[in-house]
């Protein structure tokens, strides 16, 4: 794949329209409502999204609800979207840059250094204190 592809970013297509709105009445709107979400606030498809670790490669869709505060991820698992949550402490980990024992860390993040295929390369692992 050319780098141009890989680093694509586009608006949704009518089929990813209409899996936000699937998503949206499952998750508790009526109709008309999801039909307003995905109509009236910003949507970005990152066609080829390729991240360090935790590996993950695929499509994914950031939404943005008015205020930068207020935007929620996506990926596509068997053909429906799956909203993700963002891991606040891997961030601040990963943000911050600082060492950080294993005993402090959450119990998502002891599953993923625990598990991680990459632990040697890994830049979250790399800062964990057995």
């Amino acid at each position: 794949m050319k780098e141009k592809e890989i680093h694509r970013v586009r608006k949704p297509t009518a089929e990813e329209y209409k899996q936000l709105k699937q998503y949206f009445m499952s998750i508790g709107h009526d109709e008309e409502t999801a039909e307003h979400t995905t109509q009236n606030y910003w949507f970005a498809v990152f066609e080829c999204y390729i991240s360090d670790s935790p590996a993950y490669v695929g499509k994914m869709i950031m939404a943005v609800y008015g205020m930068p505060e207020f935007y929620e991820v996506f990926i596509e698992e068997e053909g429906k979207l799956k909203q993700i949550s963002q891991d606040t402490g891997m961030r601040f980990v990963y943000t911050t840059m600082k060492k950080i024992k294993y005993s402090d860390l959450t119990p998502e993040q002891k599953k993923h250094y625990d598990n991680c295929p990459y632990v040697e390369t890994c830049e979250f692992c790399n800062l964990v204190i057995p």
